[in-house]
C-alpha cells in the first residue's frame, strides 16, 4: 500500500519536478495504528478527490496509467486490514491518512 503510495507520488505528484519529498509520520494510539503520508508535488485537484479511489481513474491514461493503483490500496486497507484511508486536502502536495486496528503482542 506505501509502495502504491510512493508510485503515484513518482508519476503524478513529481512529474514536473527534479525532486521531491515524501513524508511518513506513523503513530500508535488507542489500538490503532496512524499512517501519515505526504508528499509535495503538485497535488491532487479538487475536483478528483471523490474519485481517487474508484477502479480505472486515472488523470494520466494517455501516460500509461491504468487507474488502479489508489483503488487497489484502498481495497487492502479497508477489506484485508479493516481500516481506513482518507485523502486530506493540503495546501502542497497530496495528503493521505491510513489508520487500521494494530496492537502489539507481547
Amino acid at each position: 500500500m506505501i509502495t502504491n503510495l510512493v508510485i503515484n507520488s513518482l508519476i503524478h505528484g513529481f512529474k514536473s519536478q527534479q525532486a521531491g519529498h515524501i513524508q511518513l509520520e506513523v503513530k500508535q494510539d488507542n489500538g490503532n495504528l496512524f499512517i501519515h503520508y505526504q508528499d509535495n508535488g503538485c497535488g491532487i485537484n479538487k475536483k478528483d478527490i471523490d474519485k481517487i479511489f474508484d477502479p480505472f481513474f486515472t488523470t494520466n491514461r494517455n501516460s500509461g496509467s491504468t487507474g488502479l493503483g489508489l483503488s487497489i490500496c484502498f481495497n487492502l486497507i479497508t477489506q484485508k486490514m479493516q481500516g481506513n484511508i482518507t485523502c486530506l486536502e493540503s495546501e502542497s502536495g497530496a495528503y493521505f491518512e491510513l489508520s487500521f486496528p494494530f496492537t502489539i503482542q507481547t
